[in-house]
């Protein structure tokens, strides 16, 4: 065996495979460069959708309330429920009171008249 012969040959590999790896690098760089471009491609073309689902999921989000109020309804209907009865009184007291503050706005600063 000949150490000429061997570093010949090893050194033939190690520049096989460093040429191998140098392409291997530049394989992956441009596959990188290659889908950045596909990505800002799809991404334009996405752009409208993406809008329209955003708006549709607002719409949905807004439409809860009014679904839960539309329920309540039918089931204050179904089942013969007056929920504006049940603060009757809330809503007499609120009524005396408020008569209350009107009358002691009115005749505040007025003189007391004298007591004879």
């Amino acid at each position: 065996m000949n150490g000429s012969s061997t570093n010949g040959s090893s050194e033939s590999v190690v520049g096989s495979i460093a040429g191998f790896g140098n392409d291997v690098a530049n394989l992956a760089e441009l596959q990188l460069r290659l889908a950045a471009l596909d990505f800002k491609e799809s991404a334009g073309r996405a752009r409208l959708p993406l809008v329209l689902v955003g708006a549709g999921l607002v719409i949905l989000l807004g439409s809860v309330p009014v679904a839960i109020g539309g329920l309540a309804l039918l089931v204050a209907e179904r089942f013969s429920i007056s929920s504006l009865e049940s603060f009757r009184r809330s809503r007499d007291e609120l009524v005396r009171n408020v008569s209350w503050i009107r009358t002691v706005l009115v005749h505040s600063g007025r003189p007391v008249p004298k007591q004879r």
